[in-house]
């Protein structure tokens, strides 16, 4: 199991900036009340994938996947989308690197 560390204020500032990210995406569609809870388990998967772009993109797909249910075809339209995705994250997450903690416990 993977556990974040929201130990800091920016720590709490960047899972709110990821969840902000995912509410907007929301792949599953449920309502707008639902969406700002219903990804924040997702958020500790991506950091783990956040060491580039492209793991970042492995991560969104692991999510969508592995974790959500969803078979995404890999059309162009969609790797556009995951593409774009892919980035904001891992600008965001970027941006803060080494400001925040990942732990596994088992």
């Amino acid at each position: 199991m993977i556990s974040l560390l929201f130990l800091h204020q920016k720590d709490m500032e960047l899972e709110k900036e990821i969840n902000d990210i995912l509410t907007k995406w929301n792949p599953i569609g449920v309502p707008d009340v639902v969406a700002s809870d219903e990804y924040t388990d997702c958020i500790p998967i991506l950091l783990r994938y956040s060491s580039s772009l492209e793991t970042m993109e492995a991560g969104v797909y692991f999510v969508l996947e592995k974790y959500l249910g969803i078979s995404l075809p890999r059309t162009d339209e969609n790797r556009k989308q995951i593409g774009t995705l892919s980035k904001e994250l891992y600008d965001v997450i970027s941006k803060n690197r080494g400001d925040f903690r990942i732990r596994d416990i088992f």
